[in-house]
């Protein structure tokens, strides 16, 4: 932000911090077997760095200039039984921003819903066997190769997982986004397809 330069982006040297007041508030409650924790918050920004533009042109600056407001959930369940440990999360945020007539290029590129569901079975000892899957729902827009405005939108994905442990080491195999979808992430950037990852951890 301070320095980056490019065919169409201008840095700002003279930029400052950001300011923001931030208020939290939460529960947690343990009813054996089942846990559960709630918090909401709200978050208040001045002076937020962004990259804009002015409607028309397609020159994006850097500067102090968006006042930004968020305010989200947070929630979670975890159910732990003898073999196995369910857990479900969801996370809800949304920002309001005064960008004074500019056009934003990031600070409206943010997750608004997140939920995700996971399991983890372990059918005999140091044996662990995970799969889930998440829910994504990103706002915002991104450019692509051919210079088209697309909105980020949803995108659910897969994974599963397992791990065996035999004295001081761990061997484990991972599967990520095992449907294959294509997506972007913060700032437009493609995110792998499906991926496997196998090896082993030492615990020293």
């Amino acid at each position: 932000d301070l320095y980056y330069k490019s065919v169409n982006q201008i840095a700002n040297p003279d930029l400052n911090a950001e300011s923001n007041m931030n208020a939290e508030i939460g529960v947690s409650v343990n009813l054996s077997p089942l846990s559960l924790i709630f918090s909401t918050y709200y978050r208040s920004g001045n002076g937020t760095i962004d990259w804009v533009r002015r409607p028309g042109e397609e020159v994006w600056y850097s500067m102090n200039h968006t006042d930004l407001d968020a305010v989200g959930v947070d929630a979670s369940a975890v159910v732990r039984m003898d073999m196995a440990t369910l857990r479900a999360a969801y996370s809800w945020c949304h920002i309001m921003q005064d960008a004074g007539g500019w056009i934003s290029g990031s600070a409206l590129d943010y997750l608004r819903h997140k939920g995700s569901l996971s399991i983890c079975v372990e059918p005999v000892k140091g044996l662990r066997i995970k799969a889930d899957a998440t829910y994504r729902f990103r706002e915002g827009f991104y450019t692509d190769a051919d210079g088209n405005i697309l909105s980020y939108g949803g995108v659910l994905l897969f994974g599963a997982g397992t791990e065996y442990q035999w004295h001081k080491m761990t061997f484990f195999a991972d599967g990520f986004n095992l449907s294959g979808r294509h997506y972007r992430d913060h700032g437009g950037v493609p995110m792998p397809g499906t991926t496997f990852i196998v090896g082993v951890r030492l615990d020293l």
